[in-house]
Parts: structure tokens; C-alpha cells; sequence
């Protein structure tokens, strides 16, 4: 039996790393979510914000990349290792996330 906490601890279980650039907009909010399915799973996810980083939008005005709006990522299993490489470093995330994720040989392993 587990006897109950005599204090809570807020957000103690919270898993959301908000990823807002300096640069980001208050008033735009871009979520994106990855599935899984192993290192097609992590691909796609990386296509994905390729994408994001080469798709304009003005906003506000101003000319921005969607990547640098991305506030929030959600990801499971493969995808979560296209998440992760880029809420560690979002600044070297692509060439990382090529020859640390991508290139690895996910069966073998």
C-alpha cells in the first residue's frame, strides 16, 4: 500500500520542454507529433522538419520558418529519437540527427 504524499509537488511528472526560440512569436503556436515505427519512423520525423525549416510563412508581418515557431514536440518510440536529438541541441540538430540517429543501423542493434 502506498501512503499518500503529505505534500504534492507540482508538475512532478511533467514531460513538456517548451522549445521556443528567442526569436518565436507569442501569438503563433506550431505542435508537431511523431509516430513510431523504428528509424522509418525517425526519417520521417527528420522530413518532416526539414520541411518545417524550409517552409515560410508571414506572420505577424514578419517573414519567419516554421521550424523556428516549433513550440512544442510529441513523439513516441522512433520518432522519439528525432524529438529528442532536437529539443537536446535545436541549433546542430540537423547535421546531428543525421550521423547520430539516422546513420546508426537501429536492427543490428
Amino acid at each position: 500500500m502506498n501512503e499518500p504524499l503529505a505534500q504534492g509537488r507540482p508538475h512532478a511528472g511533467d514531460a513538456i520542454c517548451h522549445l521556443a526560440s528567442v526569436d518565436d512569436s507569442d501569438s503563433l503556436i506550431v505542435r508537431v507529433a511523431f509516430s513510431g515505427g523504428g528509424c522509418r519512423a525517425a526519417a520521417l520525423a527528420h522530413a518532416v522538419m526539414e520541411v518545417l525549416r524550409g517552409t515560410p510563412s508571414i506572420w505577424d508581418g514578419e517573414a519567419r520558418r516554421l521550424l523556428a515557431e516549433l513550440d512544442f514536440i510529441s513523439a513516441v518510440s522512433g520518432g522519439s529519437l528525432t524529438a529528442a536529438c532536437f529539443a537536446l541541441r535545436p541549433e546542430t540538430f540537423f547535421p546531428r540527427c543525421e550521423s547520430e540517429v539516422l546513420a546508426i543501423d537501429l536492427h543490428r542493434h
